[in-house]
């Protein structure tokens, strides 16, 4: 009897008043399928382990571990997200903006290396054997339009559009991601 009485007491204002009808809240369902063309991940890009990277990189240059194309990418192991277990450095699989200006960075001397000249001498010409180096599969129609529509208007020369389809290939998703 006291907890009602306590509960009478608490209650302010006219408990009989209706509720005013307030404009029912549309809800739009999401597009079931996604856009075509680049999309966001909904969640957080998780690299590849870096010796996973590199040795794709090794697979797709066909070059020893020790050739002096690796030796920036090499220096950078531990800000790429490589563990060094010795000086207390964890793995990191997180892909960050100054992780992709580092990959990029040395991939660059890869990308213009001579192995890569001899191997895909003329892309996008090549670009079939490069995609089933990089990516482990055959190339797709869709593989060769967006090379094209990123080339698109772009004025370069022959080796300036190796080095951007290289760079793109071996920096997409597809080659670094899980």
């Amino acid at each position: 009897m006291a907890l009602l009485g306590f509960c009478a007491a608490a209650c302010v204002g006219d408990i009989e008043t209706p509720v005013p009808q307030v404009d029912p809240i549309v809800v739009t369902p999401p597009h079931l399928e996604p856009p075509r063309g680049f999309t966001v991940p909904e969640q957080t890009v998780q690299l590849l382990p870096f010796q996973v990277r590199f040795q794709r990189l090794l697979a797709v240059t066909g070059a020893p571990a020790t050739d002096p194309m690796f030796e920036l990418l090499l220096q950078n192991r531990t800000s790429l997200g490589a563990y060094d277990y010795a000086n207390g450095v964890q793995p990191d699989k997180s892909w960050t903006a100054l992780r992709i200006t580092q990959w990029v960075t040395a991939l660059k001397p890869i990308c213009g290396s001579q192995a890569m000249k001899n191997r895909f001498p003329d892309l996008p010409v090549s670009l079939g054997p490069f995609i089933e180096a990089a990516y482990g599969r055959s190339s797709t129609a869709d593989d060769t339009s967006a090379v094209t529509e990123s080339m698109t208007g772009l004025t370069l020369t022959a080796e300036e559009r190796r080095d951007g389809i290289c760079l793109s290939i071996l920096s997409s998703m597809e080659f670094i991601a899980l």
